[in-house]
């Protein structure tokens, strides 16, 4: 016989926040099916609150598994103008590779970065892998291309990623000149 000994209003309240975040993934995928659809739900906001809707996601999972996060943001208060659901399943895609590529090194950690340039805001996310190998670079953003040998990818991440970001005006790329894995996706500046 199974005992419950946890605290129900917390868990309520953990199930809540999932089944809105499953919602908005759904509707963002469902958004990104209807091409006529992109131009919908598009508001200026502050860059930095795609990294809090990160965090939300993300911040249990890796103080369990001992991942170091560093967060810079140089963009400083830069808004973007944009699909918020959409840019935010970006960042989620980008973490999610970075977490399971990391999460049997011996050191791990994420860094996320915002910064900027004259016309652009530059988003960063940075593993402590040890980059992509060359035989595959020009496979990774194909839809259904998967390194995963297990049953935690379906490799649609970095194709619609790519999608997402170029539907947005801007660009996403992998930058191989990092020491380490490095994806970067630039958006223009809001105006």
């Amino acid at each position: 016989k199974l005992i419950y000994r946890g605290n129900e209003d917390e868990d309520i309240k953990k199930i809540e926040f999932m089944v809105i975040r499953i919602k908005r993934i759904i509707d963002s995928l469902l958004q990104l099916c209807d091409e006529d659809n992109h131009s919908e739900n598009i508001q200026q906001f502050k860059a930095c609150a795609l990294l809090d809707d990160l965090l939300n996601l993300f911040s249990e999972r890796l103080k369990i598994n001992n991942i170091g996060l560093m967060i810079e943001d140089l963009g400083r208060g830069q808004e973007v103008r944009g699909n918020r659901a959409l840019l935010s399943q970006v960042l989620f895609n980008l973490m999610m590779n970075s977490y399971q590529a990391i999460l049997n090194l011996e050191k791990k950690w994420i860094r996320l970065t915002i910064d900027s340039n004259q016309t652009h805001l530059i988003f960063k996310v940075t593993d402590s892998g040890k980059g992509i190998p060359p035989e595959i670079k020009s496979k990774i953003f194909s839809p259904f291309f998967t390194t995963k040998k297990d049953t935690h990818g379906t490799g649609l991440g970095l194709s619609t990623s790519l999608q997402i970001i170029t539907n947005q005006k801007g660009i996403l790329y992998l930058n191989d000149k990092s020491p380490h894995t490095q994806f970067i996706f630039e958006l223009p500046h809001a105006t």
